[in-house]
This record gives C-alpha cells, structure tokens and sequence, in this order.
C-alpha cells in the first residue's frame, strides 16, 4: 500500500488565525489495484463561506440538493456541543446543493439513515458501526470526520474496509481531541516509532516542533499527518514492531495504571539506551529521545520500575535477538542480548526521571 499525493496539500502560512483555511487534498491508494480514498483536509470546515463541503456533496450527487443525514457521536457532541448548529446552518446556507434529512447524536445504536451521503463525526469504531448498519442493496456514501489524533494517524486502514460503500475522510485541522486519559500529544508515539525507524527527517522536524505539538497547534499537526500517512502507507515495520510482549509485561508490572502509549515510550526509550551501550549511536542521542517524549506529554516512570529491571529484565524480550538502532532512522541488524544490559537500560529511565525532577 502506497500514499500517492495528487497536487499539493495546502495550509495556511499561520496558526495563529484560524480564519485562515488550511485546505488540501491527497489520495491514499494501493499499488497493486485501483482503490484508492481521498483524503481533504480543512481548517474549520462548517464557516458559511469555506466550500470544501458543498464541493464534496456536489461532487457525488444523484439529486439535486442532494439529500444529506448527520450521524454526530455522543462524546464529540459532549467536547464539541456547538457543532451540531454549526453543521445545520452550513446545510441550511448552502440549501441549493444539501439538502438536510436527519440529524442523530449516536450512543448505543444507531437509526440507518435514509439519506444516499452520510456525514460521520466522531470516532473509527462509529464509522464502522454506521457502514455496519446501512443496507448492502444500495451504495451509500460517508464523508467521514475522525475527531481524534489516534483515528487520524489510522486512515490507512479505512483500505482495508470490507464494504462496497464509499468514506471520504476529511480532517479538521483545527484544535485536535485526544482519547480518554491520553496526555497532551502522546497518542503521536506511533509517528515517533516509524519515524526513528526509518525516516530521520521526519524525526526531527517532530523533534524540533515538539512543543507546538504539544500545544495542538493546527498547521504543525496537520503537516505531521500527511508526513506519517505517507511513511507510514510504504513501511510494513516500525522500531516495536516485534516488541508487544515486552511492552505487555511492562504495562502489567505498573499494575496498567498508565496509558500504553506510555509504556510504549518507555520501551523506545530502554531500546534506544541499548543501542548506546551497543556502540551503536552515540551517548547523549537516548537523552535527546527523552527530552522529546517528555515534551510530548509522556509519563516515562512508575513507582515499580527499578524491581521491574530487577525481576524482569532476563525475560522482557521473548526472543533472543533484537533490532536496536543503527542511527536516528535505521534500524540495526538483530542484536544479542545480555539480561544486565537490559537491566542497565531499564534503571537508565529511572535516573533520568530522578535528574529531572529533583
């Protein structure tokens, strides 16, 4: 599976004026077959003069206004309760192309639409629900809102979709929402996995627009996007890619009283201190990860850590050879490992964490 780009994605030159529309276009497809999603990406889509939305209604119409049903989930409605006016007065001002059917806050279940064009705002386990729930008699069409960082960084897998309706995702580029005790931009670990992996450029931009991350700002996060998605349609393999044993048993030893993107880091980062007492990248680089993690808002302790390195580290890797780094994007040959070093690089995280919060 390849992300092929159509034209440039657009943003706006600043943040800071959220006016500005940050609109674009590129098209997720595989290169074995036809398939193929675009992808839009737009700054505050229901303005009454941004027509991103009208366009795409008009594009696949089959009347003329086209009947359209909104499906809003109920947590988004909770975070965002000004949305669902927000989307009724788009519709009503452009009434000559929308014309709108039904309007549902989905909770536990979910009324089929009659409506040919569904507008989905919330989560991807919605989405799925919806397309499980609409008639495979006739072909109906999603213009798909994912409303949180996780479901963004995921549209490649919309690829995979066993059905023969259509999703075209739009991504508001606007203030992003983060699942349920999740920290700041912690959910982009999975941006940080790949990128350390294979793409060094990637990895420091991200380094050096962490805390912009951090702070959700619109543009930064929407470059990052569209970067991910293209690195990440290409690469099969990531840093943890053979790793969940070792993060379960971490995620257990702290009795999962942390989120496991959390622990997710911590592993990038005992990894990434193995690669220093390996000769493989230099001291001071595994500090730097650091740093980053803990400015994308990770907690990278708990109180049951050094036991763990005590206890754990013989058997954290449940197999005898593991890939380290090589350099900032390039990974290494398999490395053998011995219990003392992973105990070494375990109790590393405890003195970083004590060095920076003295």
């Amino acid at each position: 599976m390849a992300l092929l780009r159509h034209g440039n994605v657009k943003f706006s030159d600043t943040h800071t004026d959220p006016a500005n529309d940050a609109d674009g276009l590129m098209t997720l497809a595989r290169p074995s077959t036809p398939d193929s999603i675009p992808v839009y990406f737009s700054t505050m889509p229901f303005l009454l003069d941004n027509t991103m939305v009208r366009e795409i209604v008009e594009s696949m119409a089959t009347l003329t206004p086209q009947k359209l049903a909104i499906v809003i989930d109920d947590q988004t409605h909770k975070h965002h309760p000004d949305l669902m006016l927000s989307m009724q007065a788009y519709c009503v001002h452009n009434d000559d192309v929308i014309n709108l059917d039904s309007i549902e806050i989905a909770t536990d279940t979910i009324d089929t639409p009659a409506a040919d064009t569904v507008m989905v705002v919330g989560s991807d386990a919605l989405l799925r629900a919806c397309l499980s729930s609409f008639s495979q008699d006739r072909v109906q069409t999603i213009i798909y809102f994912p409303d949180n960082i996780d479901d963004q960084l995921a549209l490649h897998a919309l690829l995979e979709l066993d059905s023969d309706h259509e999703v075209i995702p739009v991504i508001s580029t606007g203030p992003q929402s983060f699942r349920k005790n999740q920290q700041q931009a912690s959910a982009l670990i999975n941006v940080l996995d790949i990128a350390i992996a294979h793409d060094a450029q990637l990895f420091h931009w991200v380094e050096g627009n962490a805390s912009q991350l951090a702070a959700q700002q619109s543009d930064v996060l929407s470059l990052l996007l569209t970067s991910y998605l293209s690195v990440k349609s290409t690469l099969a393999t990531s840093f943890l890619s053979n790793d969940e044993a070792a993060i379960e048993a971490l995620h257990k030893a702290c009795a999962y009283t942390l989120h496991k993107n959390d622990i997710r880091a911590m592993m990038l980062l005992i990894k990434a201190r193995l690669s220093v007492l390996h000769d493989l990248i230099p001291e001071g680089s595994d500090a730097r990860i650091w740093h980053l993690l803990s400015t994308l808002g990770h907690t990278l302790y708990f109180n049951e850590l050094p036991a763990t390195a005590t206890t754990k580290s013989t058997a954290l890797f449940d197999h005898n050879e593991v890939t380290l780094l090589a350099d900032i994007g390039e990974l290494s040959t398999p490395v053998s490992l011995k219990s003392e070093d992973v105990k070494t690089a375990m109790l590393w995280l405890t003195e970083q964490h004590r060095l920076h919060n003295r």
